[in-house]
């Protein structure tokens, strides 16, 4: 396994998330940057897609069909989001382990207590990238990267759906309900 980035240079920016797949997309941002960019994210996708022989019709975006079988899975399941990505990523189907590991994991309905969200926050500037969801309507989640810069000495956001880094302190002012760290 690497040491992880010292920076930013290996977070996605040119991927814009479509089609309700946060999660899935934000899992692709973590596994690229741990691999330096030897992973991309879209090879992920692709390969998600053909490891589960999802059809995918002409003119479907790969995030839609990638995104119904994953919402599908974790219903059918009876699992909470984070646990099949933490599943998955031990499940090591496309060597993603040989880059990272799953350092901490919390899957709630509830908000997470404060004192676990700032132990997150506070394991973060020690190094790696943590993948955490929050309700931004009643019933709608969305899934974001976060991560501490050690160039720049700050925290910062990587959400799928946009294409920049914002240096921001998101789990001082946002309510998570589940987390993944990785390192």
């Amino acid at each position: 396994m690497r040491n992880s980035p010292s920076s930013i240079e290996f977070i996605n920016t040119l991927y814009r998330q479509r089609k309700g797949a946060s999660v899935q997309a934000a899992y692709g941002i973590v596994i690229e940057y741990f691999s330096r960019g030897d992973y991309p994210l879209l090879v992920f996708f692709k390969n998600y897609k053909n490891y589960y022989d999802i059809p995918q019709p002409s003119g479907i975006k790969i995030e839609s069909v990638i995104s119904k079988h994953f919402y599908d899975h974790c219903d059918r399941n009876h699992k909470m989001k984070f646990e099949f990505v933490h599943e998955f990523h031990l499940s090591n189907l496309f060597n993603s382990r040989m880059y990272c590991r799953v350092a901490l994991c919390k899957s709630n309905f509830l908000p997470i207590n404060h004192d676990e969200v700032m132990e997150l926050r506070y394991t973060l500037i020690d190094g790696g990238l943590a993948m955490v969801i929050y309700n931004i309507s009643s019933g709608h989640f969305h899934c974001v990267v976060l991560g501490f810069d050690r160039v720049y000495r700050r925290f910062f956001t990587r959400d799928p759906a946009k294409n920049e880094i914002i240096f921001e302190d998101f789990l001082s002012h946002h309510s998570i309900t589940e987390y993944i760290l990785f390192v």
